[in-house]
């Protein structure tokens, strides 16, 4: 074939395409490619079929991204075949978002979305976009009208079909063909609605091919009407003796009816006129690579790894509650080896090779041609809620979204129908079936593709039980405790920036995301690095980071991956520009002292927490000072030290020791920011806790302790555990009150309640609610310069402290100023205490006081000695 002729070429793939070669049409556009002939718009139309006939999405996106790249013009062909490609391989947002851009839209390109919607279970969406087709002034045609009565029969909107189905004719003058009326036929018997079926057949103004008949057949199977179903199908044999389909469904009746004999006649008959059933086979596009698997198939070279793999995926499926659905297998054996077949269907084996070979997150697309076994589909429920991956199957002509045990196939026609209540993260798998079944070898779905009954509660339970996570040592991450958050729930809430994926996607906190794209990009420039290279870092450490949060995290692999990217770099870049002092006039942050504060406000919350391993994991060896200069000068810096620089202002307010050689420290490494901070709060020494006596249960007010004579002192050291008591003098850390910092000891009592055994923060919260009880407390602590008021207001001081302690926990067994209390408790009671501390207050507090008391006693001793010698003197 001439190289360079790409009009040989296009009619070769063209062809293959047309006969149902896809796979060899998509081998001979690569050769293509690699012969270096370009490929014009008829070859990309041409291979986007064989990608719709494949499912093979992950080619269909790289053609798109080839017709962006090479500048081809999208006519509106090749528009509608990229709709067409995405719709029917699972991606049909995708589809409707193409559609939406077009200009110029065909009725072809309303009837490819309308079909995609159709598939995909999305009925109500499907007859909205057919009435607006309509109200743009497109008159529908007849293969429109095929689309929508699909969709209603998908969808079980049975009263809306058949409205259309008569607005078809009386409105828009349409002469119904058999496919429409095979429509209505699915749609009955979808429905249930065996009889309503037959007789709509037998008032049908042409006569019904066998693809409707056996649509009618299977619904009697599915619907116990056994005999009807014979009867049918023999009639059907009688026209169509050599249709190996007619004998697989009388075939399937009888071993329903248990005539195991007659079921093995029929079969029989189809050897001697040499015809066989079609095996079932389900493909997996990896890598570029098509597999394919057949059932009970044992030629894949991972064979062996595959049936371990479906052993284990029995294995949890029965500890989860799934029972095997062996009225599926109809053959004349026991119910182990029923089982056994089960296990072996090739949609089964496709799932596991997928698991064995993708990354948590990574989509997986198969492809199966028959219609989902009622057996696999609940299988497949019970699978992606065990292994946490969504599962899209797109069997003969829909698609079946399984995500956290649901079905949207089920979801649409039943609200209720669910294995489990639990949610779970999921990973996006895509199915599209091409097994054949003993049920049904026609071109038509019954409706028995989706559950006839409830799961029972002990399946609920059962498969809620078996997927409990197991408690992971590395969590760290909370939700704030309602009886903690209630009490101030602005203090938990971020103002500003949402980091991590609990408060991800607020409405309130949406301004600063474009921002954080800003900083990733700035970041890159300064690392040199590809997305690529950080995305795969974090994302091999998936697993890892979500067992940092104690909630499950519902978001997808990519969507969590997106968001740890963001924010880690966002973090990154915000401490090296601190660090670096660069302002640059654009910065909305760097520029406004404000912005800053309320940032480093947010990043101290409990809730907006990021691991802190996946900072250091993606944090450069080596820093350009300039993240916009490559030729700036670089120096190594460490990811605690920037953490030391940035949080220094909100550490001293509460007199925490910034001491670099500490920070450096493993003593004070912790999971992320908070758990530094805490560790940073504590003593180097352990606090040892005692228990509380019950005679000193509450510490004395600062202004009980100064009537008793205690002097208060500033402590010199910067620990907030650090007080000391000796010879009636109190020394006490010093401590600055402000809205950020009574919000960061809040998180810091929040999260200890949360994740330690012993809560120091709440024994100091506790002594420090005691110690200020009114507002005179604050002004003597303001006196001696402990306390920085920052509100003014004493009173506001005192009711900002007082509430700390409201809603946490204190351990009386085990509070570390248990012996200061009782010490306390000692000075403050002994009288002579009490009076000598008057007297210095009341009495000896200026020089002139002091004068006035030393003349008083001279003039009361006069008066002794004068009175004493008067009484001598008689």
């Amino acid at each position: 074939m001439p190289s360079s002729d790409s009009v040989a070429w296009s009619a070769m793939i063209g062809g293959y395409v047309r006969v149902g070669w896809s796979s060899d049409a998509v081998e001979m556009f690569r050769e293509m490619q690699m012969r270096g002939v370009r490929p014009d718009e008829v070859t990309v139309v041409s291979v986007l079929s064989a990608c719709t006939d494949l499912g093979a999405l992950e080619l269909g996106k790289w053609v798109e991204s080839y017709i962006e790249k090479e500048g081809i013009q999208k006519s509106v062909e090749l528009c509608n075949a990229l709709i067409d490609m995405f719709a029917k391989c699972g991606n049909v947002d995708k589809a409707l978002k193409l559609f939406r851009r077009m200009s110029g839209r065909t009725i072809v390109s309303w009837t490819s979305v309308i079909d995609g919607l159709a598939m995909h279970g999305r009925g109500e969406e499907a007859v909205g976009l057919f009435e607006e087709m309509i109200g743009d002034g497109v008159e529908p045609d007849d293969v429109a009208f095929i689309g929508l009565l699909s969709a209603c029969s998908h969808s079980g909107l049975v009263d809306e079909g058949k409205r259309y189905f008569s607005m078809m004719v009386e409105r828009f003058g349409c002469v119904p063909k058999i496919e429409h009326y095979g429509c209505m036929v699915d749609m009955l018997c979808r429905a249930g609605h065996v009889k309503e079926a037959l007789e709509f057949i037998r008032k049908m103004p042409i006569e019904p091919n066998p693809i409707v008949l056996r649509t009618l057949i299977s619904a009697c199977c599915a619907h116990g009407e056994l005999k009807l179903g014979e009867s049918i199908t023999k009639e059907l044999i009688r026209a169509e003796p050599m249709h190996e389909s007619n004998y697989v469904l009388l075939s399937n009746i009888y071993a329903k009816m248990n005539h195991w004999e007659n079921k093995t006649k029929t079969r029989e008959a189809m050897d001697k006129k040499g015809m066989k059933k079609i095996p079932g086979s389900t493909m997996i596009e990896l890598d570029n690579e098509i597999h394919e698997f057949l059932a009970g198939d044992k030629s894949h070279k991972q064979s062996k790894e595959i049936y371990e793999m479906v052993d284990e995926m029995g294995r949890k499926m029965k500890r989860a509650g799934y029972v095997p659905t062996t009225s599926e297998v109809l053959l004349d054996i026991d119910e182990e080896d029923k089982e056994d077949a089960l296990n072996r269907h090739s949609e089964k084996l496709a799932i596991a090779f997928a698991l064995l070979n993708t990354p948590p997150g990574t989509p997986i697309r198969i492809v199966k041609n028959l219609r989902v076994c009622e057996d696999c589909h609940s299988a497949t429920k019970f699978i992606s809620k065990i292994y946490n991956r969504e599962i899209v199957v797109r069997d003969r002509n829909r698609f079946h979204h399984f995500k956290n045990g649901l079905c949207s196939a089920t979801q649409q026609r039943q609200q209720h129908t669910s294995i489990l209540a639990y949610i779970a993260p999921s990973v996006s798998i895509v199915i599209v079936k091409s097994e054949m079944s003993d049920n049904n070898g026609s071109t038509s779905t019954p409706p028995d593709d989706t559950e006839k009954a409830s799961t029972p509660l002990e399946i609920l339970i059962g498969e809620r039980l078996e997927q409990l996570a197991p408690l992971s040592a590395s969590c760290s991450i909370y939700r704030v405790p309602e009886r903690i958050r209630c009490i101030n729930p602005n203090a938990y809430a971020p103002k500003v920036v949402s980091i991590g994926p609990l408060h991800h996607g607020k409405e309130t906190l949406r301004d600063m995301e474009e921002h954080k794209y800003r900083y990733l990009k700035e970041f890159l420039h300064r690392t040199q690095k590809n997305l690529e290279c950080y995305i795969q870092k974090i994302r091999s450490h998936e697993e890892k980071l979500r067992s940092y949060y104690a909630e499950t995290i519902n978001f997808s692999s990519d969507d969590l991956v997106t968001i740890i990217l963001v924010d880690s770099a966002f973090i990154i870049e915000l401490f090296l520009n601190y660090y670096f002092k660069e302002a640059y006039s654009t910065d909305r942050i760097m520029k406004a002292p404000f912005m800053i504060n309320d940032v480093r406000f947010d990043l101290l919350l409990l809730e907006n927490q990021l691991p802190f391993f996946i900072l250091e994991e993606i944090f450069p060896e080596k820093v350009h000072r300039n993240s916009r200069t490559q030729n700036s000068q670089s120096e190594r810096l460490s990811f605690i030290q920037l953490c030391r620089t940035f949080f220094k202002l909100k550490l001293d307010a509460v007199g925490v020791d910034c001491n670099l050689e500490r920070v450096n420290s493993s003593e004070v490494k912790g999971e992320h920011f908070l758990d530094i901070i805490r560790n940073l709060c504590l003593p180097p020494e352990p606090q040892v806790g005692g228990t509380r006596n019950p005679a000193a249960i509450v510490a004395p007010s600062i202004t009980e302790l100064h009537r008793a004579g205690v002097k208060l002192k500033v402590r010199s050291t910067r620990n907030l555990f650090s007080l000391r008591f000796e010879n009636g003098i109190l020394e006490i850390p010093k401590l600055t009150v402000s809205d950020e910092s009574v919000c960061m000891l809040r998180n810091l009592a929040a999260y200890e309640q949360c994740h330690y055994f012993h809560w120091r923060i709440a024994d100091y919260l506790d002594l420090l609610t005691s110690f200020v009880s009114t507002p005179n407390d604050v002004e003597l602590l303001v006196k001696y310069r402990i306390v920085t008021n920052i509100f003014g207001d004493s009173s506001e001081a005192c009711s900002m402290i007082n509430s700390l302690g409201k809603g946490v926990y204190v351990d009386y067994n085990d509070f570390c100023f248990a012996t200061l209390y009782e010490d306390l408790h000692k000075h403050c009671k002994k009288p002579w205490n009490k009076w000598k501390a008057n007297l210095r207050q009341n009495y000896l507090n200026t020089p002139w006081a002091i004068v006035s008391v030393v003349a008083a006693v001279f003039l009361i001793i006069l008066t002794v000695i004068q009175t004493v010698c008067s009484l001598i003197s008689l």
